[in-house]
């Protein structure tokens, strides 16, 4: 599982997003500067799909 957070976004905080790694387990990337909007950033889909096709 993968987890996707903003430093920035006050809607699913970065901390939340912590949390929910934390209770699951599983991998977390938080962007830096960046808000609610974060998968407009040019690597979101990269990192989606470098996730989606690991090995």
């Amino acid at each position: 599982m993968l987890v996707l957070s903003a430093e920035l976004d006050r809607i699913t905080t970065a901390e939340g997003s912590r949390e929910i790694t934390d209770k699951l387990g599983c991998k977390l990337h938080i962007f830096l500067n960046k808000g609610h909007a974060a998968y407009l950033s040019k690597c979101f889909n990269r990192m989606v799909y470098d996730f989606f096709t690991e090995v």
